[in-house]
This record gives C-alpha cells, sequence and structure tokens, in this order.
C-alpha cells in the first residue's frame, strides 16, 4: 500500500484504472488518443504555395546590351511616377531595393523628386511639381 491509501494494484503508472485500460497502460493511452483520428493515420500538411523568385538587378552595367540603359531609363522614368517608394522603383524597373534606394536618394539630392515623409524607413516621394518659370 502506498502513502495515500490507494491500492496500487488497482492504480496504473498514470493514476487511471489498470483493469479498465487492459493490461499495458501506454498502449491503451496511445490508442485512446489515435481512436479520434481517422483511421489513426497522421494528418498530412499541405507544402504551402512556394512564391516564384525574382531575378531583379543588382548591379547598372555599362554597354550596349539590354541592361546596358537601364540606368538611363531609371533616371528619366523615376521622376514622372506620381508615388515613388523603394518597392515601387524596384517593381517597375525590376532592380533590387538597395539600388532603388540609391537610385531614389540621387534623385532626390539633384531635386528632380520632392520628398513627402520620412517614417520609420518609409520613405515616400513624388515628381517635383512644375514651376511657371521653369517652362519660359
Amino acid at each position: 500500500m502506498g502513502s495515500s491509501g490507494i491500492n496500487a494494484e488497482y492504480m496504473g503508472s498514470s493514476g487511471i484504472n489498470a483493469e479498465y485500460m487492459g493490461s499495458s497502460g501506454i498502449n491503451a493511452e496511445y490508442m485512446g488518443a489515435m481512436a479520434g483520428n481517422k483511421k489513426g493515420k497522421k494528418k498530412k500538411w499541405s507544402k504551402g504555395k512556394v512564391k516564384e523568385k525574382k531575378n531583379n538587378l543588382a548591379l547598372f552595367m555599362q554597354g550596349d546590351g539590354e541592361d546596358g540603359d537601364k540606368y538611363e531609363q531609371a533616371l528619366v522614368s523615376i521622376p514622372k511616377m506620381k508615388t515613388i517608394t523603394i518597392a515601387v522603383v524596384s517593381e517597375r524597373l525590376k532592380v533590387r531595393g538597395s539600388l532603388a534606394r540609391k537610385l531614389i536618394r540621387l534623385l532626390s539630392q539633384r531635386g528632380e523628386i520632392r520628398k513627402i515623409t520620412d517614417e520609420r524607413g518609409m520613405c515616400i516621394y513624388t515628381k517635383q511639381a512644375k514651376d511657371e518659370d521653369d517652362e519660359e
């Protein structure tokens, strides 16, 4: 007899009636847990959708190839955009975010684009408003 006064033969190792569970308490617990699952099989998880990897440019290369004039194209097209962010430039010009940041910084220093806000790393720019004095 144990210190709690309960018959040791009556109780299994986990404190559940061993006679009710059968000869082996562990197997009966496992089988009881598996009974709730359909046909005793483990659930198969879906692998999820895999995003296609983007092959964006990391550098502007000089040359006559199709990527050779991307730098000049970027300097012309970015100031024409209404809303300019790193994500927008990166997506439209197919360049990496670090390269987009440098392009935006360069155009901002030149005065071709105007900063709207710079809050928590999210920089938003817009095209420079045309002044009447510049057109004359």
